[in-house]
């Protein structure tokens, strides 16, 4: 064991401590109220993982309740299985430039319901019970609010355990799980889970708007359009997804659209803890084995608050970490370059 490595090693290791400090649940205030509900789920080729998230609705929808799939050109039969699982299915009209195919699909189911509260939600996600109840309470409660839940990452094959550093980072770089993170002012929003009042997405110009449409990171333009009124939440008892359980393929292609414009939104401080506590995992081994196995056990607790992180994944944490920095330096580079990503059939520019 090199003890200068260890004196290196333990401020970045304390860093990642600090990042993830508390845990954000969803607050609903008691008794707040529940108006009907418009959910929107746009969706462009998800036969696989529609009936799902259909099926945990089922039991939560309400008279009134409006439930929305918008398939966005899909080829797979998508309108079908929406259909049979009982869903309202509107085909998206053929992309307009400028919009990316997801701000498109939102907008037009947003324009096809009427219901005060919205509530936007990927295909891959499946909803815990009552957690339609919360969400809208939630938005009702705060009607000028945007309210985002990240997700608990469901990663079922070996590979998907390659999304643990970036479900991670993506929830410290909030900077809202630090001890000080009551304090901290909301500069994003996680695009799985969406809700808000129908005012106040129509105030701030909704997905319509010219800095939300074409951009990449939808979720991220559209908080930034509610300046600062926020609330995010990390919560496994209201929703969970599998994100690309498709390959290796895949899950590289989604990150790399997303994470280097995800980075560009995390304050500067939380940016550069999260620097220290990287570094502190690539370096654990150089360090010596008592280092390796504290970066370990770090990312088997915090990991398993985002995810199912397996316990040989933790072991793997500087091979995670150095991952994660190769996929973010791809997506930064393509972002730099102005090279689309081909993300589902498409060519996603970035913007």
């Amino acid at each position: 064991m090199s003890w200068p490595g260890v004196l290196l090693f333990l401020p970045g290791w304390a860093c990642g401590w600090v990042l993830c400090w508390r845990r954000l649940p969803l607050v609903v205030p008691p008794g707040a109220p529940r108006p009907a509900v418009a959910v929107v789920i746009p969706a462009r080729n998800e036969a696989a993982t529609l009936p799902e998230l259909l099926a945990s609705l089922a039991s939560q929808v309400r008279p009134g309740d409006q439930v929305l799939v918008v398939d966005d050109a899909s080829t797979d039969g998508t309108s079908a299985v929406a259909a049979e699982a009982g869903a309202r299915v509107v085909a998206a009209a053929p992309l307009p430039p400028g919009w990316t195919g997801k701000s498109w699909a939102c907008h037009t189911g947003v324009g096809a319901t009427s219901a005060p509260i919205l509530v936007f939600l990927d295909a891959d996600v499946v909803l815990a019970p009552r957690a339609l109840d919360r969400l809208a309470g939630a938005a009702a409660a705060r009607p000028d609010t945007l309210v985002s839940v990240q997700p608990w990452h469901r990663m079922v094959r070996p590979c998907e355990q390659l999304s643990a550093p970036f479900n991670l980072v993506a929830l410290a770089g909030t900077g809202l799980t630090t001890p000080w993170g009551a304090r901290v002012p909301v500069r994003l929003a996680f695009g799985p889970v969406l809700a808000s009042t129908r005012s106040a997405y129509d105030g701030v110009g909704g997905h319509a708007h010219v800095s939300v449409r074409g951009c990449v990171v939808d979720d991220i333009a559209l908080a930034c359009r509610y300046h600062g009124r926020v609330q995010l939440a990390q919560a496994r008892d209201v929703a969970t997804f599998r994100m690309y359980p498709d390959g290796l393929h895949r899950l590289v292609e989604g990150w790399t659209k997303n994470i280097a414009a995800g980075a560009a939104a995390v304050p500067g401080w939380a940016l550069a803890l999260t620097v220290a506590w990287l570094w502190s995992m690539i370096g654990s081994p150089a360090a010596g084995w008592p280092c390796w196995l504290a970066s370990a056990a770090q990312v088997w607790v915090l990991g398993r608050r985002v995810g199912s992180v397996r316990w040989w994944a933790a072991l793997l944490a500087p091979l995670l970490a150095v991952w994660f920095v190769v996929v973010l330096g791809r997506s930064a580079w393509r972002r730099l370059r102005r090279r689309p990503v081909r993300w589902r059939g498409r060519d996603v520019a970035p913007r």
